[in-house]
């Protein structure tokens, strides 16, 4: 992996961690909209993430 991928991956870890935060503290709404941006860039970067990491926005 280059350091590019190496990067992305380092950011998808960190949001998966800012998802179960906020899962903690009942931000359900926040969640949605981080859990978005994690499902666009393992689309655009083919990342693998935790089953349940990504939450509908809605």
């Amino acid at each position: 992996m280059d350091d590019r991928g190496a990067g992305i991956e380092t950011v998808c870890t960190h949001l998966v961690d800012a998802i179960a935060l906020l899962d903690q503290l009942d931000e359900d709404a926040e969640a949605a909209h981080v859990s978005l941006s994690l499902e666009r860039l393992t689309t655009k970067y083919g990342v693998m993430v935790p089953s349940g990491a990504l939450r509908d926005p809605r």
